[in-house]
């Protein structure tokens, strides 16, 4: 079960690259033609050594998961679908119905736990570390062991098999990657009211104070209405982190976050601060 699921990731991943860089390529030309055009929109578009940062990260990322991946986590979650007593079936549409709704709230309290425990935002940050906000951004993933896929025990425990799950995450990745862009204003109000959308994942990347900390959902943006969590955006926002990373080195960029955890260990007296530093939300 682990290999057939990430068989299906694999495959998906490869497969989608021509895909991504292709509508990057598209998105490049839209943007010239918005700046050339009389709409009097301005976006800030593209940085060649910021999206020379994105693809590697993005690489490097591949390559972390690729490796860790293959571990406990996936081991994990196939074992406990093989004991569950109950299997829900693949070929009824409710049932990718249910499992659709499902892994959204998960995500949305694994992401909202992302940027709240310093642990994990360290390595999120990464995802979050640009100043600009297009579609290379999206693929400037966190360097961290993908401990997000534990968030989907509860559907292996309802019976969703392992190669569901992985065809939400590939379709929920794919969704995500289409939501940077500057280059899509609002969309119809009921679709911004069920769905996240490029104006909702703006605000989400605003660094701005209004902006910090919202809209963390996937395919929903129900969950963020529901738990209080929601902004609309009203300004432009500042894209990047509160206090950027001074560097265009992937490699700085991808373990600064932990590189500071580590000093902030160093220099702790206590272990009220030392659980602090890991634990607490990041300042």
């Amino acid at each position: 079960m682990p290999a057939e699921f990430l068989q299906h990731a694999t495959t998906a991943a490869v497969g989608a690259v021509p895909i991504y860089v292709a509508f990057i390529a598209i998105e490049v030309i839209a943007i010239r033609l918005l700046d050339s055009s009389s709409s009097g929109r301005r976006v800030k578009g593209y940085c060649l050594a910021d999206t020379i940062d994105s693809f590697a990260l993005g690489l490097g990322s591949v390559i972390i998961h690729g490796i860790t991946q293959i571990g406990p986590l996936v081991g994990g979650i196939s074992a406990l679908y093989v004991l569950t007593p109950v299997k829900m079936p693949a070929s009824q549409w409710w049932s990718w119905v249910l499992l659709l709704i499902g892994y959204d709230l998960l995500y949305y309290l694994r992401h909202r736990a992302s940027h709240r425990v310093r642990l994990m935002w360290a390595g999120h940050q990464v995802h979050h570390s640009s100043q600009y906000f297009n579609l290379a951004v999206a693929l400037r993933r966190k360097w961290a062991p993908p401990w997000q896929l534990a968030f989907n025990i509860p559907l292996a425990l309802l019976g969703f098999s392992p190669t569901m799950i992985g065809v939400v995450i590939t379709v929920d990745l794919t969704y995500q990657f289409f939501l940077h862009t500057e280059t899509i204003g609002r969309l119809p109000r009921w679709f911004e009211f069920v769905c996240n959308t490029p104006s909702h994942h703006r605000v989400h990347h605003g660094s701005d104070p209004d902006y910090l900390d919202r809209n963390y959902g996937a395919f929903l943006i129900i969950w963020d209405r529901m738990f209080g969590t929601f902004v609309p955006e009203t300004h432009p926002a500042t894209f990047g982190l509160v206090r950027n990373i001074d560097s265009t080195n992937p490699l700085t960029i991808g373990v600064s976050g932990y590189r500071d955890i580590l000093r902030d260990l160093r220099n702790s007296h206590t272990l009220r601060e030392r659980l602090g530093h890991v634990f607490l939300p990041p300042v």
